[in-house]
């Protein structure tokens, strides 16, 4: 009976398929595994066997997926339930869990199982219990981790699995080298805001109602008046300030009820002074928004200023947005959209107005594409606002983009004088300006179909989409007279 059973298992390997390739992982982990293990299929499920061996090292598996070399596990699935093999062939995670994630840089697995999270360290021995309603390991560092119990937050260290801040707080932010703890509960009583180290130690002249951190310097912003170091050092004091908030390497501090920049000793940038500041999201050295309050009206002016207090653009402007262009440039730039009385400009990221006259209306065409759609003295046009030209000035009566998504999207229907053509990017005639309408152009594949009305019914003319079912492209005129795009 023996000797039937081992020919049947030879055979089971022989007349198995190909080496298993993981469904994830690179070429180095598919050769490393393919080495290892051999995959027989069973009908829809599949035995992996020991290549060299011939032993049957799991059964009735489902899928496996996840190969990581560098930690020399995968992960496989059984079912609906899934585990963690190491390529030596040992089952270090039972395939019980409902997921499991592998953080590398940890060196752990994130388990879940009936709801409830925990930690296992690739020796497959655990480092947590399953205790857990979440775990939050996207933060980049590896020394704490949030996690949530019971409603409760709080932060543990995945390298050893120990909490270092207790699940009692209504919200905790990791950012390093801060913990950040909001609303502990106490007596169902809210206590505020509490500062820690990654190590789970309360750092000193922290405890406000408000804190933020300075990231750029490492600090923490107690309730708008008080800077503090790492170390729980006061660097700052109030000593006249109030509403410090960090802007890139500087802040915001307001003294004698204006905005002024400092830097992390508390000291005046410049002497320049506002009635607000806005950090600008993005921006590289130009940190801010100005704002100016008009007096007796309900209205602010904006300007740009630099991380020196330096105003780029005067402060005058209605409103200021940051722009970037990416799509169609060799490198990024940076500029400013800006309005005022009405109209729309634009401004060089050295606050350099790059058109001599605005717009009345502009349209954005897409997040980083530098063109927009114009509209000025009543006519239509597109304009690059990142560099302060117009490859088709406006000088149409109406103008609209020949479809969108489709080949004859970079093409535009265009009027003038009462009469439409099509022109391309470069305001060239793809169609001379003699038609009644073109009311589309789309298409596909390189076939750019167009309806055009002429002057009469004999002189339409109709290049037709493709047929579904033939992929055909059809046409048909009224007379001789045909264009195409």
């Amino acid at each position: 009976m023996k000797r039937f059973t081992g020919f049947l298992t030879a055979a089971l390997i022989f007349a198995g398929t190909s080496c298993f390739a993981s469904d994830q992982g690179d070429a180095g982990d598919r050769l490393r595994w393919e080495q290892k293990f051999l995959r027989v299929d069973r009908g829809e499920r599949f035995d992996l066997l020991d290549r060299s061996t011939h032993r049957v090292v799991l059964r009735d598996l489902a899928s496996v997926f996840g190969t990581y070399d560098h930690e020399r596990i995968a992960i496989v699935k059984r079912g609906d339930k899934v585990g963690a093999l190491s390529f030596d062939g040992h089952l270090l995670v039972p395939i019980e869990y409902e997921r499991i994630d592998v953080v590398e840089e940890a060196r752990v697995l994130v388990v879940r199982r009936e709801g409830k999270y925990g930690l296992v360290g690739l020796d497959g021995k655990k480092r947590t219990k399953l205790d857990y309603d979440d775990i939050d390991s996207s933060y980049r560092q590896h020394l704490a981790w949030r996690v949530k119990r019971g409603g409760l937050y709080g932060a543990l260290n995945p390298m050893t699995g120990r909490l270092v801040v207790a699940p009692r707080y209504a919200n905790i932010s990791i950012d390093s080298p801060f913990i950040l703890a909001h609303g502990a509960q106490k007596v169902s009583a809210n206590v505020g805001s509490e500062v820690f180290d990654l190590a789970g130690r309360a750092i000193p002249n922290t405890k406000g109602g408000m804190v933020r951190i300075w990231q750029a310097h490492k600090l923490v912003i107690v309730d708008g008046s008080r800077v503090v170091d790492a170390a729980g050092r006061v660097v700052v004091e109030n000593d006249g300030l109030g509403g410090i908030y960090p802007i890139g390497p500087r802040a915001k501090a307001v003294y004698r009820g204006k905005a002024r920049l400092i830097d992390p000793h508390g000291e005046f940038v410049s002497n320049r002074a506002w009635d607000d500041l806005i950090p600008l999201s993005g921006a590289r050295d130009r940190l801010a928004l100005a704002v100016e309050n008009q007096a007796g009206r309900d209205e602010k002016h904006y300007g740009v200023i630099t991380a020196h207090g330096v105003e780029v653009t005067p402060v005058k402007w209605d409103s200021v947005t940051r722009r970037s262009a990416r799509y169609g440039k060799p490198k990024e730039i940076e500029y400013f959209v800006v309005t005022r009385d009405g109209t729309t400009n634009s401004l060089s990221s050295d606050g350099e107005l790059l058109f001599d006259r605005g717009f009345e209306i502009v349209r954005m065409r897409g997040y980083d594409d530098p063109l927009f759609d114009v509209f000025r003295d009543g006519k239509f046009g597109v304009c690059d606002l990142s560099e302060g030209f117009c490859p088709i000035p406006p000088r149409y009566d109406s103008l609209r983009r020949a479809g969108r998504f489709s080949p004859g999207s970079d093409l535009y229907i265009a009027e003038r004088e009462g009469r439409y053509g099509l022109i391309n990017p470069a305001d060239e005639a793809i169609l001379p300006f003699q038609f009644d309408d073109i009311r589309s152009v789309t298409g596909t594949g390189r076939l750019h179909p167009i309806i055009i009305t002429a002057e009469s019914a004999v002189r339409a003319c109709a290049h037709r989409r493709p047929n579904r079912r033939t992929f055909g492209a059809t046409s048909r005129c009224a007379s001789d007279v045909s264009y195409r795009a």
